[in-house]
C-alpha cells in the first residue's frame, strides 16, 4: 500500500492497543496491507482533511445483479501507471522509504526510478551538509 503524508513533521500513530505504532515520514510511504488495515481507523480523519492520501489503484467490478462498480484496492508501485510514476516517485522523501519502493516492486524500470529518488535524496542531504559546514 502507498500513502501520501503530506506534512512536513513524521506521524507516529498507534494501532490498537497501542503494542504496534506505524510511522509516517513526509512524502510517499510504503506500507504492508495488514498495517494498513489496522491503521485506517485511527487515520480517519487525516485522510478526510487530505493529509493523509492513501494511493489506491480502481478495479472494476461486476456484481451478482451485473452492475459495474469501481473498487478502491490497495495500489503497489508496480500498479501506478506510467504517466503517474515519475509524480509519485518524485513525492518520496526519504531514504528508508525509496529503499521500501524499489524492494515492493518487481519492474526494472518502477525499480530504476525509486533507486534514482535515492540518489537524488542523498545527493540533496549531502549539499545541505556541506552547505551548513
Amino acid at each position: 500500500m502507498l500513502v501520501n503524508y503530506k506534512n512536513a513533521n513524521m506521524l507516529v500513530v498507534e494501532m490498537g492497543n497501542g503494542k504496534q505504532k506505524l510511522m509516517l515520514v513526509p512524502g510517499i510511504n510504503v506500507i504492508d496491507d495488514k498495517i494498513w488495515d489496522g491503521a485506517k481507523a485511527t487515520l480517519d480523519a487525516k485522510i478526510k482533511a487530505g493529509i493523509v492520501v492513501p494511493v489506491y489503484k480502481v478495479e472494476i467490478v461486476k456484481g451478482k445483479d451485473g452492475k459495474e462498480t469501481e473498487v478502491n484496492k490497495p495500489c503497489t508501485p508496480d500498479d501506478i501507471p506510467n504517466d503517474k510514476l515519475d509524480g509519485v516517485v518524485n513525492e518520496i522523501q526519504s531514504e528508508a522509504q525509496a529503499d521500501k519502493f524499489v524492494e515492493a516492486s518487481a519492474k526494472e524500470s518502477v525499480r530504476a526510478k525509486g533507486m534514482n529518488r535515492k540518489n537524488a535524496i542523498a545527493k540533496e542531504l549531502k549539499d545541505r551538509e556541506s552547505e551548513n559546514k
